[in-house]
């Protein structure tokens, strides 16, 4: 978590800012290939973010005075980027068969506020704000002499909440009071298979963003068996728990 606050007693100066600013940035480039008699080759990249990050003066049941001659500012920004590629190749003079899966979760939450706080400046700015960018390319080539299969999923669930608020207390300014929450979102998914062989050969892919709150619903189940498979890696042990969530 990313926490910056002003609670309680009594602050004064010429200005003040209260700002919370947490980034995420991750690279991946994973890739996998198998030749042989009969090949199989798999590849499987997870991205899950979940932070808080929160900016804030006053708590509710808590007595807090801010004056100041300039600005107050309340401040919260999360930027989280991932930029994977992905590619899986088998080759076989019998069967051969690639596949691979992307899944990105985000459920971040961006906070910024003033609450039961008596403030006096001015001017007064409280904003939230939520910066995500997503690309997420894949590629999957399966060719044998008998049969060809590739398949691959490639996922996005965007559950993010990015709140500004004041609430209570007293806000008295000699210019503009300000409150702001947006969210920005760049997303880009781009999934390609092939599937070669001189007796069968078969492509599939499938690429599904969902954006909202709640659960990923019926739509996984196309591919529930590749969250499954996340869901089950993510768990495990990994580098950097306590950044990513």
């Amino acid at each position: 978590n990313t926490d910056a606050s002003v609670v309680g007693g009594n602050t004064y100066g010429a200005n003040l800012a209260v700002n919370a600013d947490n980034t995420v940035d991750s690279s991946i480039n994973a890739g996998t290939g198998a030749a042989g008699a009969a090949a199989v080759a798999g590849t499987l990249v997870v991205n899950l973010a979940q932070t808080q990050t929160s900016a804030s003066i006053g708590r509710a049941g808590v007595t807090t005075n801010v004056g100041v001659d300039g600005d107050v500012e309340v401040s919260s920004h999360t930027d989280t980027r991932f930029i994977n590629t992905v590619v899986s190749g088998a080759f076989a003079g019998g069967s051969a068969i690639a596949g691979m899966a992307q899944y990105q979760q985000i459920a971040n939450t961006t906070q910024a506020g003033i609450v039961d706080a008596t403030v006096a400046a001015g001017a007064v700015d409280v904003s939230a704000l939520e910066e995500l960018e997503i690309k997420a390319s894949s590629g999957i080539v399966a060719g044998g002499l008998g049969t060809g299969v590739g398949a691959a999923a490639n996922i996005t669930l965007l559950g993010s909440k990015v709140a500004a608020t004041i609430s209570g207390g007293k806000i008295s300014s000699g210019g503009a009071v300000k409150v702001d929450a947006a969210s920005i979102r760049d997303i880009e998914m781009t999934t390609a298979t092939a599937g070669i062989g001189m007796s069968t050969g078969i492509g599939g892919a499938a690429s599904v963003l969902l954006s909202g709150i709640g659960d990923i619903g019926d739509v996984l189940g196309e591919v529930s068996g590749t969250k499954g498979e996340a869901d089950s890696l993510a768990s495990s042990q990994k580098l950097d728990a306590s950044v990513t969530g």
